[in-house]
């Protein structure tokens, strides 16, 4: 039994200490085996172990030198092979289902998109019509990788109550999924990691991931889009709850008696700003938030969105209030349209936010460089620094040819 013990403990520390090496690899563009001993404690022998181990695996690339000590010598720099480190990050509503495939630069190297039947989901069993899509936007995702390279995985965000630990759907009243275990189903059909999580949660994810060289520690995050959502980041961990609910900003109280949110109560912060109920509430003039938002002119329009701004505002405020977070960053689609519901926004916080909470930094981002795809990318890249398994993309390839051979 010790013995056994004893391995297991091994396998631990020697695991640990290859995050250590890979998370400031991540952090930083070059460093040298010296400086990796010097920042992580390890001994130079077991970052020279590490390295040789990283090396094979082309995940680490020697790059370049400098000039060295006064004895001249030139250490070798090393740098993770970002180029050839690719994930696949999908974002599921309940209009569409959006997939790219992601390297650790953050660049986006495929995007694709597909829209989702209106009649067919508010069928009771859509669930399955989503899965099915879900699916063939991974194949589709997989055939468009490079020739080269590491695969680590997929990442999944979806509108619900996600057992973020398990990837269990516990509950999606827009995808009709209920305690459904789809990282589980999936990681049995595909041959690579699969990490799934609620949307805005991978959003915040890949907040933190994008942040390397800073560290988050308490941070409020909102993603605004077909529906309305928050993360919240504590002492720099992503905040759960005691059953994953914790977050669940769209159904923040902003008007009384307002109007009916689809979770089944009145006067929810979703009911008011979400997308759709934007252009429902302009008769649906617009086809969708890039429709609207080239022919933004009419004093209604306008005057729409600066009643966006203040219910976002006065719930962004008394949120201040509550957590003290350091930040809060915005994030969704509807970033868009945030130069015309921003100062109405500012001005609600302002006048809702206790001193000295009124000086909390309110950051939008900018929905092409951070949404619920990229962040769901970005989740994969950040499980693997501690749980780093990786496929090569030789033997993905090798995997759907065999798969399209059976059809």
């Amino acid at each position: 039994m010790r013995g056994k013990s004893d391995s297991n403990s091994h396998q631990r520390m020697k695991l640990e200490n290859r995050t250590q090496v890979l998370t400031l690899l991540h952090q930083e563009s070059l460093l040298s085996r010296v400086e990796l001993a010097e920042r992580t404690g390890l001994t130079k022998q077991t970052v020279t172990n590490i390295i040789q181990e990283l090396l094979s695996q082309e995940l680490v690339a020697e790059d370049s030198t400098r000039e060295g000590d006064s004895a001249g010598r030139r250490p070798i720099l090393l740098r993770l092979r970002r180029e050839s480190l690719f994930s696949a990050g999908i974002q599921v509503t309940r209009k569409y289902i959006r997939g790219l495939i992601l390297n650790h630069d953050a660049a986006v190297l495929y995007e694709t998109e597909t829209l989702l039947d209106p009649v067919l989901m508010d069928h009771e069993d859509c669930g399955a019509y989503v899965v099915s899509n879900i699916r063939n936007t991974v194949f589709r995702l997989l055939r468009e990788l490079p020739e080269e390279g590491n695969f680590l995985g997929l990442g999944i965000g979806l509108q619900g109550i996600i057992d973020s630990g398990g990837g269990i759907v516990k509950f999606s009243r827009y995808l009709k999924l209920f305690d459904y275990p789809m990282e589980a189903n999936f990681r049995k059909e595909f041959p690579f990691p699969v990490s799934v999580d609620n949307l805005v949660r991978v959003f915040a994810a890949g907040e933190v991931w994008f942040h390397k060289q800073s560290t988050l520690k308490h941070v409020l995050c909102v993603y605004l889009d077909q529906a309305v959502g928050g993360a919240i980041l504590i002492d720099g961990k992503l905040y759960t709850g005691s059953d994953w609910q914790a977050g669940k900003f769209g159904h923040t109280k902003v008007v009384r008696g307002g109007k009916l949110c689809r979770c089944g109560r009145k006067g929810c912060l979703e009911a008011h700003i979400s997308i759709p109920n934007i252009l429902e509430r302009l008769d649906h003039k617009y086809a969708s938030l890039d429709d609207l938002l080239s022919n933004l002119k009419s004093s209604e329009e306008r005057q729409l969105m600066d009643e966006v701004g203040h219910h976002l505002g006065f719930a962004l405020g008394n949120a201040i209030n509550l957590l003290n977070p350091e930040m809060v960053i915005i994030g969704g689609e509807l970033t868009k349209a945030g130069a015309w519901f921003d100062r109405a926004m500012r001005e609600e916080i302002r006048e809702t936010v206790s001193i000295p909470n009124n000086h909390t930094p309110v950051y939008m981002t900018h929905y092409n460089q951070n949404n619920g795809s990229i962040g769901a990318a970005a989740l994969v890249f950040h499980r693997w620094l501690t749980d780093p398994v990786q496929v090569p993309v030789a033997e993905i390839k090798a995997w759907i040819k065999t798969q399209e051979d059976k059809k």
